[in-house]
């Protein structure tokens, strides 16, 4: 049974709405959550980008194979991968919150690099 686009998309989309506005709104009840230090108006930038790629990821998730869809599956790609590293590098790996949102992301990697490699089966 192959997994459609359309159903990462939805995925991506709700985790990034609950994380976003987590970030976005109560960003000092989840700084702790993940060790960082106190930096809530940085928390809430990063909580609209978050927001961001969730719309953008529910907008597109009914739209046919398409060159736009096709390169927002490769920015989605390349932006798990690309917090995955800064994870690996830059966060306290003994925190569990940490691994869970690693673990979410390279699903994501792993998934969007599927669809990259095997566009019929989007």
């Amino acid at each position: 049974m192959n997994i459609k686009v359309k159903y990462f998309f939805t995925i991506n989309s709700i985790l990034a709405l609950f994380f976003g506005l987590g970030f976005l709104i109560v960003p000092d009840f989840l700084i702790p959550l993940f060790g960082f230090p106190d930096d809530s108006l940085g928390f809430r930038f990063f909580g609209a980008l978050v927001l961001g790629i969730g719309i953008l990821a529910f907008a597109v998730r009914n739209e046919g194979p398409s060159p736009a869809r096709r390169a927002i599956i490769f920015d989605l790609f390349v932006v798990y991968i690309l917090l995955d590293i800064l994870k690996l590098f830059f966060c306290d790996l003994t925190n569990a919150m940490i691994w869970i949102m690693f673990v979410i992301h390279t699903i994501f990697v792993v998934a969007y690099g599927n669809f990259l490699l095997h566009p019929e089966e989007e």
